[in-house]
């Protein structure tokens, strides 16, 4: 389950203002995230990785079911990544790859065609674990973009050249 609640009077898709998420899973424990009061699991605080170096970078995306085939953007980014990430995976759910980030179990996570409930609630948690979300053009992320890419912040210039 992933929720994500605005501030009252706004509009968060065309502001890109969200002041909670909450994420939970069956498998994954719950992570909570209020703007300005840092991420928590289980109650302990979060941060992103160390990594600094894209080599070191292991990275996470997605794709939308028409996408996968041999003209595919996606596999044009993965394979711009393939050599110099330390590897790039597919799970399958954003907002818990988003979570991945904010954990430091991963480093970065890009994805091309998602929509607010796939992404609202892990684009906060992640920024409060110290992580920063931008479009592909490397600009602040808006729940109206089209293009998302997320980081522990150490690496997010290196993985923008990468991607585009």
């Amino acid at each position: 389950m992933s929720d994500a609640t605005a501030a009252p009077g706004k509009d968060a898709f065309n502001t890109g203002v969200v002041n909670l998420g909450f994420i939970s899973s069956g498998v994954w424990t719950i992570q909570v995230a209020i703007e300005r009061l840092n991420a928590y699991l289980n109650g302990e605080p979060i941060r992103v990785g160390s990594e600094s170096n894209i080599s070191d970078a292991l990275l996470v995306t997605g794709f939308q079911a028409p996408e996968w085939n041999s003209d595919s953007a996606v596999l044009e980014q993965i394979g711009n990544l393939i050599g110099k990430s330390r590897s790039v995976r597919i799970f399958g759910a954003a907002s818990l790859d988003l979570c991945m980030v904010a954990t430091g179990q991963l480093t970065g996570f890009f994805h091309d065609g998602l929509h607010p409930w796939d992404d609202a609630a892990g684009v906060i948690i992640l920024q409060e674990a110290g992580g920063t979300v931008t479009n592909r053009e490397g600009e602040s992320f808006r729940l109206s973009d089209d293009t998302l890419v997320a980081s522990n912040q150490l690496i997010h210039d290196s993985l923008i050249v990468l991607l585009n």
